[in-house]
């Protein structure tokens, strides 16, 4: 028997974890090698969608206010998203993430987008749903869109110029 800090444990069963832990850092590390260690960490990180500019200001104007970190700048949009410090809120418009937008949909107006995404074409379509309860669909795009991304906000805008 030998004491860990988890208490009285036998012999074998801590060889055991240890030798599999061991085994799995080496072959992690052997993989991370063969593929050069950074090409691994490009295809693991995940970026932030924001919705676009214009709408972005659709939501503006619907009322939206969140907890962002990221502005459009009114007067040149064309920057894309940024990060202000102590600058005057009023030349800039929250850039929302896509879910943070369809969360806030969700919460005030019960309005559900569902992205399907069809293997065959590999392409993307989504379908807009009022009230779980009910399942009452809104509307289906006839548009097809090359990435989710692409249709969570046609969705989203849709659904500000049209439901709200």
């Amino acid at each position: 028997m030998v004491c860990t800090g988890h208490g009285i444990v036998p012999c074998g069963v801590l060889v055991i974890k240890q030798t599999k832990a061991r085994r799995w850092t080496r072959l992690i590390k052997s993989a991370l090698v063969a593929l050069g260690g950074k090409e691994i960490k490009k295809k693991i990180m995940i970026n932030e969608d924001y919705v676009s500019f214009e709408t972005a200001k659709l939501l503006k104007e619907k009322g939206f206010m969140g907890d962002v970190q990221r502005w459009y700048v009114i007067s040149a949009p064309e920057e894309g998203v940024v990060t202000i410090g102590f600058g005057n809120k009023t030349d800039y418009v929250q850039a929302p993430t896509l879910q943070m937008a369809r969360k806030w949909l969700i919460e005030n107006y019960n309005i559900h987008i569902e992205v399907r995404y069809f293997p065959m074409p590999d392409i993307y379509r989504y379908v807009i749903i009022h009230s779980p309860a009910t399942f009452e669909n809104i509307g289906s795009h006839s548009q097809y869109f090359n990435k989710d991304e692409e249709a969570c906000e046609a969705a989203i805008k849709y659904c500000l110029e049209n439901l709200i």
